[in-house]
């Protein structure tokens, strides 16, 4: 099979149909629009598997592996985050469909409930402890994306958290900003995770990505965009000129493989000149939600997803690529999401145990433009 990976591309764009430097509609093209999906190798890295390269990784390991989180929920239920939650539903630009309004607000007004109703109690969620305590115990570190508190051009998708909010960490009471400021101290890095309308506003994603600097203290250098809303006819350019240098949002809300046919770091260009702009793209490779989710994705069970999980790690593994996995800090609800961060540890030993090489998002890309600049 003869692909590379502007032909994916260009095929992709076309397949989702989307007017010009548009993207606002609302939607996030899934994987049956992707060209490999339809020729049966969404879960091969086919790129890869033609190229006689293969990278060489620090300790001679024969991957690498990015643990990233999307963190888009501090608490199961927060009176200050259900009133943002109605606030920017009701001023979301643009505005959706009444019957969208009203379901959002039902939603934000019963989460309100639930939290005049738990009063001083210990939230569910708040255990972030747990994920760095497990990731520490194989030796690595993730990339945190952390949602920006400013927000411009709110949209009814956005999360609603503030680095003001309250929430426990390491058996003491905080703010938000306390618990970022503390992670990006012990070298977990924070990324940011732009809201809807930052993927194609240059303005509204560069006072984001400072909203986050300013909350961390610490240059921010990478991105992954909320519901992996990304237009790579424009967002690249737009990433670039705000100073953002890697991006880890090319994958898959209801399924999980190789979207453009590699699991190996490349570097995003513009589609008009086919030049690089500056942004070296490290593909999304699977997330929690599009295998395990009941109401959407694949909706697999937790021992199902474990053997996804393997043959994706089996096929990076045989290419020397990167595998890139994402799960999000709140599916460790005890009642909610039952065994996920279980699954989630046995895929940190099983990682350790295949002597993979743990980075960050950050770490990863920055090695990778060091040691094979020619090869993105």
């Amino acid at each position: 099979m003869d692909l590379d990976p502007s032909a994916i591309l260009s095929g992709a764009v076309e397949a989702q149909n989307l007017p010009p430097s548009d993207g606002r509609s609302g939607k996030v093209p899934d994987f049956a629009f992707n060209p490999l999906y339809r020729n049966g190798c969404l879960y091969r890295p086919i790129l890869d598997e033609q190229n006689p390269f293969r990278p060489r990784w620090p300790n001679d390991a024969p991957f690498a592996v990015c643990l990233t989180h999307d963190l888009d929920v501090v608490s199961e239920a927060g009176i200050r985050q259900s009133l943002r939650k109605i606030a920017r539903v009701w001023r979301s630009r643009p505005p959706p469909a009444r019957a969208v309004q009203c379901l959002q607000t039902a939603l934000a007004l019963r989460r309100l409930l639930q939290a005049v109703a738990r009063g001083p109690r210990p939230d569910p969620l708040w255990c972030y402890e747990r994920w760095l305590d497990a990731e520490a115990d194989v030796g690595a570190r993730s990339t945190f994306f952390i949602f920006p508190e400013r927000v411009r051009q709110p949209h009814f998708s956005d999360c609603h958290y503030g680095y003001r909010d309250r929430i426990r960490f390491r058996q003491r009471r905080c703010r938000v900003g306390d618990f970022l400021r503390a992670l990006a101290r012990d070298r977990w890095e924070i990324g940011v995770h732009p809201s809807w309308n930052a993927t194609l506003d240059a303005e509204e994603l560069r006072g984001q990505k400072q909203s986050v600097e300013q909350a961390i203290e610490q240059p921010v250098v990478s991105v992954r965009h909320h519901w992996l809303h990304f237009d790579i006819r424009s967002t690249p350019r737009l990433q670039a000129a705000t100073g953002l240098r890697f991006d880890s949002t090319l994958g898959f809300n209801d399924n999980v493989g190789f979207r453009f046919g590699t699991c190996r770091p490349w570097q995003l260009r513009d589609p008009q000149t086919n030049q690089p702009v500056g942004v070296l793209e490290i593909p999304l490779i699977a997330q929690d939600t599009a295998l395990l989710n009941p109401m959407k994705g694949l909706r697999l069970d937790i021992p199902t997803a474990r053997s996804y999980l393997e043959q994706l790690i089996e096929a990076v593994r045989r290419v020397a690529g990167v595998f890139t996995v994402s799960f999000h800090p709140d599916v460790i609800h005890p009642t909610r999401c039952p065994g996920w961060f279980d699954l989630y540890c046995d895929l940190l030993r099983e990682l350790r145990q295949r002597k993979a090489w743990f980075a960050t998002v950050a770490e990863l890309g920055t090695y990778w433009l060091q040691h094979y600049p020619s090869a993105s």
